[in-house]
């Protein structure tokens, strides 16, 4: 099953780099890694493009 992490980042809050996230997650590096915030519009319609992408591409490759 294809997926993404997005971690939600809000102005003022302590924020973590996003290989640090891959890490602490244990996530393959196949499996992208998206800061956002989810109040704005832009950044989840960046997650969700990055996600359909995701499987657009797996889908060609045959996996």
């Amino acid at each position: 099953m294809p997926f993404v992490v997005a971690v939600n980042c809000f102005d003022g809050q302590r924020t973590h780099r996003a290989e640090d996230v891959r890490v602490a997650l244990d996530v393959a590096d196949g499996v992208p890694v998206l800061l956002c915030d989810a109040r704005e519009r832009e950044s989840v319609k960046e997650v969700v493009v990055e996600l359909v992408s995701l499987v657009l591409r797996l889908e060609l490759s045959g996996t």
